[in-house]
């Protein structure tokens, strides 16, 4: 999603009262992007490392899914800074996010509940 477009979208989810994660700028790597996932995003387990692409959306899932909070959204502005160093892991850390969404609908759905998580990614 381009820059113009992407700050309509966040706008309109803010306005929707999402509660809003937002990734760090500086992330051009599977570390860095693991370090800002650890800042800024609940995680169960918490990472211990960042060597697993599993691990990572595990704990991800996990720590989205026990928020009681309904309406999320994930925000990554400098996404193309990734896509620029390091398109193989861009490639998976952009599969890891777009996955979740459906794990948490539909989880939050067997609990009787609405959810909703939004990914924008800008690149």
């Amino acid at each position: 999603m381009s820059g113009n477009t992407a700050a309509d979208v966040i706008n309109s989810y803010k306005n929707s009262s999402y509660l809003i994660f937002e990734l760090p700028d500086g992330i051009f790597s599977k570390d860095t992007f693991c370090n800002g996932v650890r800042a800024t995003l609940p995680l169960d387990p918490p990472l211990a490392s960042n060597h697993s692409w599993d691990a990572i959306n595990d704990s991800l899932w996990s720590g989205l899914e026990l928020l009681p909070e309904e309406k999320l959204l994930i925000i990554w502005r400098t996404a193309s800074e990734m896509r620029a160093h390091d398109i193989h892991n861009f490639k998976i850390a952009c599969d890891t996010l777009e996955d979740l969404p459906k794990y948490i609908c539909d989880s939050k759905k067997r609990e009787g509940k609405e959810a909703s998580l939004a990914i924008v990614v800008v690149v």
